[in-house]
């Protein structure tokens, strides 16, 4: 990959020679299923010239880029997604941007388990896999997942859980657990102190615990007789700087969410974020029966939810990136999913409509039928849908770009 990264160091994949190997892999597609609608255009143009980034006219983005740059508060960004944020091979590379220029400002909030197949870029998880039962809502039924989609409890007697620091910085942290009891329950929490994380009963609601200091690596030790129900880890560090909490469900739609207990953007709201990025879109444009309608109105309520909870944060859409739904097809419509362009293009209409930001990916890439010549390049993956790592942390390297482009002109 050294001829790769040459590559990628001289100059963005969209404008270079890569463009050369696309022009002859991707066929104009733009027929729409769904009458356009027709919105005002943006008075702040993408940046860096380009046609990926876009404000419109987002009301808490000139905020947002006061306390980043006044660099005396902690800043918290929240990405939502599906496969592409639970690598955090994306989301990690912007956060390791964000906090190189602006400081660290702690893990953030990351799943009460290890999930399968999915990575926290800044943690490590190590526990017995008998130790804990854990629920997911991409495929288990519960009428009250928490904000992140992930259920755990203790299931031996003493179940232990340890958290290590990726990489190791020595700094202290203030550990809350978000969990649901129905009476008090205790946590032993070892790091270079042992002390007792003491939860009071939670009356059916889901709550963050009160904070403990603790350095890495903390061992989290709780006993299967407490009923006891945890969401997820809360690691702050309460330094000014920038803290990325990557909540990503692999094969994620942004309905999901409806299946999670209507307390989750109360959650989102206690945590306080600066920036909420929804990066969902690549599962739904490979469903058969999608209803245009249907999803329009579900990105607009997501939003209005987050708004109302979080009104202090910007929102941030990320389209999804390009993808091959059948190689074989004689032609570049025939390959491509679907519904992906009537996707994007939605996308786009209902952050104008709402006033976010909107990142297009897929034109990032080179659109239609693109991620042919990434996986030439070894940006993609074989399988047509997923990034290499190396495709994903360009593509964050670029968004970043775009992102400290627009929040100067601003």
């Amino acid at each position: 990959m050294k001829q790769l990264a040459h590559i990628l160091e001289r100059k963005t994949l969209v404008g270079s020679s890569i463009i050369l190997t696309l022009v002859s892999l991707l066929v104009a597609c733009n027929q729409d299923t769904e009458k356009a609608v027709k919105l005002p255009t943006p008075t702040v143009l993408p940046a860096d010239g380009s046609r990926q980034l876009y404000n419109y006219h987002d009301p808490q983005f000139a905020g947002f880029v006061k306390k980043l740059q006044q660099g005396r508060q902690t800043v918290h960004i929240v990405q939502l997604g599906d496969s592409h944020t639970a690598a955090d091979f994306f989301s990690g590379k912007l956060r390791e941007r964000f906090q190189a220029d602006y400081g660290n400002g702690g893990i953030g909030f990351i799943p009460p388990t290890n999930i399968a197949g999915q990575r926290i870029a800044n943690v490590q998880y190590q526990s017995d896999k008998k130790a804990w039962t854990l629920l997911s809502s991409r495929k288990d039924n519960d009428p009250d997942f928490p904000l992140g989609g992930f259920i755990s409890e203790p299931q031996a007697k003493w179940a232990k859980l340890q958290l290590s620091e990726n990489p190791v910085t020595q700094q202290r942290y203030q550990l809350q657990a978000l969990y649901k009891a129905p009476t008090t329950a205790q946590v032993n929490v070892q790091s270079s102190t042992s002390k007792i994380l003491s939860l009071s009963q939670t009356q059916g609601k889901w709550q963050f615990s009160n904070p403990t200091t603790m350095t890495f690596p903390v061992s989290i030790t709780v006993s299967k007789s407490q009923p006891v129900k945890f969401g997820g880890w809360l690691i702050t560090n309460q330094q000014p700087g920038v803290m990325l909490s990557s909540l990503g469900i692999n094969g994620a739609t942004i309905n999901m969410m409806d299946k999670w207990g209507t307390q989750w953007t109360e959650t989102l709201g206690q945590l306080n974020p600066d920036m909420v990025i929804l990066a969902y879109g690549t599962n739904e444009a490979f469903n058969n029966t999608f209803d245009l309608s249907a999803y329009r109105q579900q990105l607009t309520d997501k939003i209005r939810q987050i708004r109302q909870q979080a009104p202090n944060s910007t929102i941030l859409l990320i389209g999804p990136s390009d993808s091959i739904k059948n190689k074989e097809a004689p032609d570049c419509r025939s390959q491509q999913p679907q519904w992906l362009s009537d996707i994007v293009r939605i996308q786009k209409e209902v952050a104008q409509q709402e006033r976010t930001l909107f990142w297009d990916w897929r034109d990032y890439m080179g659109g239609e039928c693109s991620i042919k010549a990434w996986s030439l390049y070894e940006l993609a993956r074989p399988d047509g849908v997923h990034l290499s790592r190396e495709g994903y942390e360009s593509s964050a390297n670029t968004l970043y770009s775009q992102l400290t482009t627009l929040m100067n002109k601003s």
